[in-house]
């Protein structure tokens, strides 16, 4: 009854879920690295985190993860599993494997360490003079992975930009705002929000002192939410980039 008196974009999280989104939005949890999904069933490895003690343990794209310490996945959820996988920094953890090709299980113990999920996975030039900046999330450390990116492709004669926001389901509006600051004059218009019972508030540019009026492109597409949506209007509006991608 109380969420049915809010906005439809207002959603409520249970403890565990709200962890896990804190997590995402400080940029680091403890565990093993690795990404997990479901297939038919079965939590399935998409792929280890480079450098993390799940990549060093020799834990490979495509394994079936089919006990947890001694405890069988199966029957549980992907939360669940995710769960009995992370743990205490220090701490071991046993995975029981199957892949491709062998019969038996593969037994791997990993010790879990705490795991940097950067919010700028991406920034490189793709030829001379053009430069490429990829942001999964907006997060509590995207301000500073992102003017380091720009600080280096700049270093390398940036001349124009292309700033791909796809699969970028956002995160925290300041950091939207500040990205989207870095490319817009100073005093520009940002965003502005205003509730039931609160007043209007604006967000300004404030560039650094690398911003330069190079052109650029904004990637976007059908998952690009929130804070991506924001700093992709803004850039458009203010007719500072291009938008290219799905609706």
């Amino acid at each position: 009854q109380m969420l049915a008196n809010l906005d439809p974009h207002s959603q409520f999280f249970e403890p565990t879920p709200f962890v896990r989104l804190r997590e995402e939005q400080a940029g680091t949890y403890a565990g093993i690295g690795m990404q997990i999904a479901m297939f038919e069933g079965s939590p399935i490895v998409e792929h280890p985190f480079p450098g993390t003690p799940a990549f060093q343990a020799g834990v490979r794209p495509g394994d079936a993860i089919r006990t947890v310490d001694g405890q069988k996945t199966r029957g549980r959820t992907l939360d669940e599993v995710v769960d009995l996988v992370r743990g205490l920094r220090g701490t071991a953890v046993r995975l029981g494997l199957q892949r491709d090709g062998q019969r038996d299980l593969v037994e791997v113990d990993v010790i879990r360490d705490t795991i940097p999920r950067p919010t700028v996975p991406l920034a490189f030039m793709v030829k001379p003079g053009i430069g490429f900046i990829q942001i999964s999330s907006f997060g509590e450390t995207t301000a500073d992975e992102f003017d380091e990116a720009v600080k280096k492709l700049n270093q390398a004669g940036l001349e124009g930009l292309v700033l791909d926001l796809r699969d970028n389901h956002g995160g925290l509006l300041t950091a939207g705002v500040h990205v989207a600051g870095q490319f817009l004059e100073e005093g520009a218009l940002v965003v502005s929000h205003r509730g039931r019972a609160s007043r209007e508030r604006r967000y300004y540019a404030d560039p650094s002192a690398d911003n330069r009026a190079y052109p650029m492109t904004v990637l976007v597409d059908c998952r690009s939410a929130s804070a991506a949506e924001i700093v992709a209007g803004a850039l458009q509006d203010h007719r500072r980039a291009v938008v290219m991608g799905q609706r």
